[in-house]
């Protein structure tokens, strides 16, 4: 994986221009305030010489003041382009890191809980995102303070020697401290990201939690957690908010002290004039402000070679996926357009599987050599005893799963990328667990597709749903709850059947879709659903559906035994009679 260097590199090349004019920014936001310096050094020598209110003093205050403004104007528009680097660059960090979690074979396990997941995508991109900005910030004060050491030095060497000792002394501390910080940091990061995890599962455990009456060891291992979340934040903290800036601040202050000891020697014996010492104290906060942001940059870096770390983790790649270029629209208020309904351009024929072989990552569980042949207007039902490889030989259809031998054809010709390819409007696929979100109905069905109510009638009729919305307090706009909570489990795998339908598929891939139905609404969805000679492959176990199939198939530790008609595999397959025989 790329080194945090060679990370935030990529992120700069990423946009050149948007940093590059950032960068010019801060240094134009530090080096303006030499003038402002200047002008009160020629300000107080011609009030010391004079001791009147000439016309020259008048012009240097007009100058004072319109320095001011200029640095106004400067100061917000590079913290504009300051804000927009750190969005830019942790959005890019955050959507490559999504895109590159949604792009794995889903049967392939997050080494992460999703909680963690979150936690990372969310605040470890965003402080490299800050850090990346805050470097040019940086980049600028280093400028600010080789100019201010060669001014100051023309003046007055010794005085600038005095001002500048205890700043490297800083820095030299600051770094001598950094790997402690960097410990702390990792160890929050850590208890955060548990606090995180047990929060999204009990969250989305709350009925196995109460039926298993254990609010009370989940609140009790809750608190542990939180309390150890706690000391960890609150000893980075201390260590550098309280230590780390306190020592700056005072580094500071003892600059400020040591300038004005020896600058008094200085201006009793006549060596520095009132200017040249209101310049040391002029640029005394200018110093201070640097220094503090030196050692605040010391301080995210470190911390942010930790995130940098964290995400690697996340992604698990070796192919620099979190800084991939890809386009960015950081506009806001941007109206989403709705999805049309795209038509099928090639009618389906025919999809066939043929020697197929798809294993999970890391064993040798999947199935094995299949092969499978679906005709358009058809039925075909998949079934086989629990674990015999029902739902991976879908997975691996739709490109879920990767082949590691066969392949796939539609109409007869080769489907290189599955994945890619059996998507609406070809095809559309229902779960054996459907997700629905806390949204409408309505919505939980279109998903952003451009179809009015009226258009969903005939949706909500083939899947038996219509007389259910009329019974709902909200019609299609209820809202459903928590993955579905306030429906029933036969409501929810309808409205995911629904969600399907919408898209007018060639193909529907349905995963066990009436096992929370009871008998007549079973029944019923299947007669509806296969009505207008729709080509369906079906996962069940069900009488309802292998009474309806054209052709059965049964799977045994991932291998087809059978393949035919209900009939003669009754007469013929032991495996299929006894799931008939338990489904009676």
């Amino acid at each position: 994986m790329t080194s945090f260097v060679g990370a935030l590199i990529a992120l700069l090349a990423r946009r050149p221009a948007l940093f590059a004019t950032s960068l010019v920014l801060q240094i134009g936001r530090t080096a303006i305030q030499f003038v402002p310096g200047l002008l009160i050094w020629q300000l107080f020598d011609r009030l010391d010489e004079a001791q009147t209110l000439s016309s020259t003093v008048w012009l240097l205050v007009a100058l004072l003041v319109a320095a001011a403004a200029g640095r106004l104007v400067i100061l917000l528009t590079a913290i504009w382009f300051e804000a927009t680097c750190s969005f830019s660059s942790s959005s890019l960090l955050r959507a490559n890191g999504l895109s590159h979690l949604l792009g794995r074979p889903a049967a392939e396990p997050l080494r992460l809980s999703r909680g963690d997941a979150l936690s990372r995508l969310s605040a470890d991109a965003d402080l490299i995102g800050r850090f990346l900005s805050f470097a040019l910030l940086t980049v600028g004060d280093i400028v600010l303070m080789v100019g201010v050491v060669v001014l100051l030095a023309s003046v007055n060497s010794v005085v600038t020697v005095g001002v500048f000792i205890p700043i490297v002394a800083a820095a030299v501390l600051v770094n001598q401290f950094g790997s402690r910080l960097e410990r702390f940091r990792a160890s929050s990061r850590q208890a955060d990201a548990r606090v995180s995890e047990i929060l999204t599962e009990s969250f989305s455990s709350i009925q196995a939690i109460q039926v298993g009456q254990a609010e009370t060891r989940i609140r009790r291992r809750l608190e542990e957690l939180s309390a150890v979340r706690r000391r960890t934040v609150l000893r980075e903290k201390l260590f550098d908010e309280v230590l780390m800036s306190s020592l700056m601040d005072n580094i500071a202050l003892i600059s400020v002290g040591s300038t004005l000891v020896l600058a008094a020697g200085s201006l009793i014996d006549g060596t520095m004039s009132l200017g040249q010492l209101a310049l040391f104290i002029y640029f005394l906060p200018v110093i201070s402000d640097s220094l503090i942001h030196y050692g605040y940059a010391l301080t995210v870096a470190r911390q942010s070679n930790v995130a940098w770390q964290r995400l690697g983790e996340l992604t698990d790649t070796d192919d620099d996926a979190l800084h991939r270029a890809r386009p960015l629209d950081l506009r806001s208020n941007r109206e989403i357009p709705v999805e049309a309904v795209p038509p099928l351009a090639e009618p389906l024929e025919q999809v066939s599987i043929n020697g197929a072989t798809a294993l999970y990552p890391g064993t040798s569980h999947g199935v094995h050599e299949v092969s499978l042949t679906i005709d358009a207007n058809t039925l075909t039902v998949i079934t086989g005893r629990v674990g015999a490889g029902k739902s991976t030989l879908l997975r691996a259809m739709l490109g879920l799963l990767p082949l590691t031998a066969g392949e796939i054809r539609w109409n007869g010709r080769t489907v290189d990328e599955p994945g890619d390819w059996f998507l609406p409007p070809r095809c559309a696929y229902t779960p054996q667990v459907p997700t629905l979100l806390s949204i409408s109905l309505r919505d939980n069905i279109l998903l952003g597709l451009g179809l009015d109510d009226d258009a969903l009638q005939p949706v909500l009729a083939r899947t038996a749903l219509d007389h259910d919305v009329e019974r709902l307090s909200d019609r299609l706009a209820t809202t459903v709850g928590r993955r579905g909570s306030r429906l029933s489990g036969g409501q929810v795998q309808r409205v995911a059947a629904a969600r399907m339908l919408a898209r007018s598929p060639g193909l529907l891939v349905v995963d066990d879709l009436s096992s929370a139905l009871d008998s007549r609404t079973e029944r019923q969805v299947w007669d509806r659903l296969l009505d207008d000679g729709a080509t369906c492959l079906a996962v069940s176990h069900r009488r309802a559906a292998l009474e309806r199939a054209d052709q059965v198939a049964v799977l045994a530790e991932g291998r087809v035994v059978f393949a035919g008609s209900l009939t003669n595999g009754l007469d013929t397959c032991d495996d299929l009679a006894e799931i008939w025989r338990r489904d009676e």
